[in-house]
């Protein structure tokens, strides 16, 4: 099989993925320049820390790792610890407000990087049609989907630090990373042993579930952010309850003003449990959205 095929074989289903993460957003839909550097960063930058982590073990603990513990747990941990690097840099950006902001960023990211990983899986195993094409079903329905979702899931622990004490911050990283590399060891392990394969896919299915209700579930919790934080800034919070519930037509705001709003309601979370950088930078951010919001009036 000619490598061009393995290649299209990985781009084409991580990038139907990553427009259709896109789609979900239905709210605040992000910047694509913005969505593709994770996509990318995913892509090539995790690929390549992954190959650095693993040179630097073996180079200073100098220890033959069996090929099942790469599997089950040196490869859960760093690449999940590689993909995720991305976010804990980009979480203070002014285009990551909440949590569905980082539900898709962090999809974005796992989605590359198992757009990469699936093709060299496929250049690997060309030789053979018929296991060339079970191999590229299988890991585009499942192993970068799972890819996807645990970065997700890790990016969403990562805002949710943001917008808590410092103190408890480090409790959301952990959990974060500990959630992804169980996503992650759950589906390596069924993918490695025949009889437990099945309840691979299950997993998979279960995940995709759990990721739609997390989006679901952030989307309520950011408008309950919205009705603590706006309520000195705007007349009436039912018109961003409008806004969510796709009923903007019926709002006296324009759709420019209400997205304006909502950043602010966002700014004035995160300096509820920001620190004295933080609060400096956001505070900027904050007279910037009043300022315009004034102009739209």
């Amino acid at each position: 099989m000619p490598i061009k095929y393995s290649i299209i074989a990985a781009i084409v289903p991580m990038t139907l993925y990553l427009w259709l993460i896109y789609r979900l957003d239905k709210y605040e839909r992000e910047p694509i320049f913005f969505i593709l550097l994770h996509f990318l960063w995913g892509a090539v930058v995790s690929v390549g820390l992954v190959f650095l982590f693993e040179f630097l073990i073996s180079f200073f603990l100098s220890i033959k790792f069996s090929d099942e513990f790469s599997v089950l747990i040196k490869a859960p941990i760093t690449e999940e610890l590689a993909k995720a690097s991305l976010i804990f840099i980009t979480v203070k950006s002014r285009n990551m407000d909440n949590l569905t902001d980082a539900l898709v960023y962090g999809a974005a990211i796992g989605l590359g990087f198992g757009m990469t990983e699936n093709a060299l899986y496929f250049i690997n195993n060309s030789s053979n049609i018929q296991s060339w094409i079970s191999l590229v079903i299988i890991r585009s329905a499942f192993s970068g989907v799972m890819h996807g979702i645990s970065t997700s899931i890790f990016a969403a622990f990562i805002m949710m630090a943001r917008f808590n004490k410092i103190s408890r911050r480090n409790y959301f990283y952990i959990s974060g990373l500990m959630i992804a590399i169980l996503i992650h060891f759950t589906w390596n392990y069924s993918a490695i042993h025949a009889e437990t394969f099945n309840y691979g896919i299950y997993s998979i299915l279960v995940g995709i579930a759990v990721f739609l209700a997390t989006i679901k579930t952030s989307l309520r919790f950011e408008l309950r952010i919205l009705f603590e934080q706006l309520a000195e800034e705007i007349e009436s919070v039912d018109e961003i309850n409008l806004f969510y519930k796709k009923r903007k037509s019926f709002s006296n705001l324009t759709s420019n003003q209400i997205m304006l709003y909502i950043k602010i309601g966002f700014v004035k979370k995160k300096l509820l449990t920001a620190t004295a950088s933080e609060s400096t930078v956001l505070n900027i951010y904050l007279n910037e959205l009043r300022a315009n919001l004034e102009q739209e009036n």
